[in-house]
């Protein structure tokens, strides 16, 4: 029997339901983590936390079984789609222009979106600096000199 990879799993293909199948899963069986084990799971309960009947049919095949139960799955898709974006933006920008294929706007905006996904552009929001955070930093000890001391300077003050 030939034996399933990590890979197998990655290039198998899952339809619209399947992935929101997949997705309550997942949902369900983190909130329930420390509970259940992944491993000691039945068919019924698997059915009962993806809210679908049809896993148990689509649980047949072994490239389904193996994308289904692979929870990082999508952090491996969402990477493979980072590096097809990339692979066009650069496309894009290192392309000549071509007459009512490609514009200088279109050269513009890869170059933006290039630039806003790197961090090269500064930060459109401003940091907050709160005005005790020194304090936080401190050892007990500190905070309590610190209050001996303010509190000497405001009964001067009086």
């Amino acid at each position: 029997m030939e034996e399933l990879t990590r890979q197998d799993a990655q290039e198998f293909s899952p339809n619209r339901t399947q992935n929101s199948a997949k997705a309550r899963f997942w949902a369900k069986f983190k909130g329930q983590a420390g509970l259940v084990e992944l491993s000691t799971l039945t068919k019924l309960e698997v059915i009962q936390l993806s809210g679908s009947k049809a896993v148990e049919a689509w649980l047949r095949d072994p490239k389904f079984a193996l994308w289904f139960f692979d929870k990082d799955s999508l952090s491996h898709r969402l990477h493979a789609l980072k590096e097809t974006a990339v692979d066009v933006l650069e496309e894009i920008l290192l392309s000549e222009y071509q007459a009512g294929v490609l514009s200088a706007k279109d050269k513009l905006k890869a170059a933006d979106m290039l630039l806003q996904v790197t961090g090269s552009y500064p930060s459109r929001t401003k940091e907050i600096v709160f005005a005790d955070e020194r304090i936080s930093k401190m050892s007990e000890d500190e905070v309590e000199r610190e209050l001996k001391n303010l509190k000497g300077v405001l009964e001067i003050s009086s």
